[in-house]
């Protein structure tokens, strides 16, 4: 198979990728071109420790490189890792924010493991939801907007194949074997309305096999619960921005289920609580 290559500049590196796959070229070149527009990410030029030029093989499995010589390979994410780091300006929940066929928005929020991800990419592979962010969720805590986080999905082994199980339809096109990237899924405007309905999800526990509830709680007792993973008390009234930022939203509480049944819950939830 015919291998291609493509330049792209970057944080002050000049990049050349190779693949025998066009559409991992084009979805490498997509990513970049986002990371360069989103103004709230932190500069991946910074510091002087980043490579001026790269020659990376996508089609390379993951690497064993020393932690002392990385790879080329090692480098590209390093370097797009530096331009994806949460900014200190704004309010973040480790959340993501799914927009429903009606313009409405939903919060999903949850520890690291608790499914976010594999939550907002089976909502877009499988109903066509638009998404905000699907790990992070970024607030202007002044106009309390949500800010769109346009960044690759990390997919740990084996989320893939539960997403395909779910929807019929596998996340096509992982970069560096991990991560997924399609710009058709995100809303990229920024987000004037709060959420109608907010989710904390549970971590999940591999091999369990616990059947899903899915319980109402108060906005006091959702923001409570999201404050370890937030960043909330790092500002000086955090708390009354995100009670405000919150205060329009239908709380809930879910734990257990697999994917397709929690996919299943979510659109329910929209479809029979109408505010």
């Amino acid at each position: 198979m015919k291998r291609m290559s493509i330049k792209f500049d970057f944080g002050g590196c000049e990049i050349t990728a190779t693949s025998c796959k066009p559409d991992k070229l084009d979805a490498l070149n997509h990513l970049l071109d986002t990371l360069r527009d989103a103004e709230h990410w932190q500069d991946a030029s910074e510091g002087d420790v980043s490579p001026k030029q790269l020659t990376v093989d996508l089609d390379q499995a993951a690497t064993e490189s020393s932690l002392l010589v990385p790879s080329a390979l090692d480098q590209l994410i390093i370097l797009l890792g530096r331009a994806m780091t949460k900014p200190s300006n704004l309010l973040w929940i480790d959340a993501a924010t799914l927009i429903c066929p009606d313009g409405r928005a939903v919060l999903v929020a949850g520890p690291s493991l608790a499914g976010k991800t594999t939550l907002a990419l089976s909502m877009f592979l499988a109903y066509r939801w638009k998404v905000l962010s699907e790990d992070v969720t970024l607030i202007d805590p002044l106009s309390h907007q949500i800010i769109p986080f346009l960044r690759p999905s990390s997919l740990r082994p084996g989320c893939a194949e539960l997403i395909e199980a779910a929807t019929g339809r596998r996340p096509s096109t992982l970069l560096f074997d991990r991560w997924f990237f399609d710009r058709r899924m995100f809303l990229e405007s920024n987000f004037e309305a709060k959420p109608v309905w907010s989710i904390k999800l549970d971590a999940l526990v591999e091999g369990s096999r616990e059947p899903l509830t899915i319980n109402p709680v108060s906005t006091d007792h959702f923001v409570r619960s999201i404050l370890p993973i937030s960043n909330t008390l790092r500002f000086a009234d955090g708390v009354a921005a995100l009670s405000d930022f919150l205060s329009e939203s239908s709380c809930f509480k879910l734990s257990g289920g697999t994917v397709r049944e929690r996919m299943e819950a979510v659109s329910d939830l929209v479809s029979n609580h109408s505010r």
